[in-house]
């Protein structure tokens, strides 16, 4: 069933909402996590460099990229299912489609 519009809803905080929640599934699928005692930064990582939460969208050019890499911090590359750099390829795709 398609979705019906009526203009009442807050498009804002709904693209908000999903682009969240699309960015923890990246975050997921990212690595893979055997044992729930595997800690890693990723989904922080993600939404620090992705997420523009204080609507300021120019960054500095000194400030460092942490999608700048092909590893995660504290995941093995045999573990790496998407790698930084990728993760940043493909929520660019994501915003540009969305």
């Amino acid at each position: 069933m398609p979705r019906v519009w009526t203009g009442k809803e807050d498009i804002r905080s709904i693209t908000k909402t999903a682009r969240s929640a699309s960015l923890k599934l990246l975050a997921v699928m990212a690595a893979i996590r055997i044992d729930d005692g595997d800690k890693d930064n990723i989904e922080k990582t993600l939404a620090v460099a992705l997420l523009d939460t204080s609507g300021n969208a120019i960054r500095s050019i000194t400030a460092a990229d942490p999608l700048a890499t092909s590893t995660w911090e504290k995941i093995p590359s045999s573990k790496t299912l998407i790698t930084p750099v990728q993760c940043k390829s493909l929520w660019r795709q994501f915003k540009m489609e969305t």
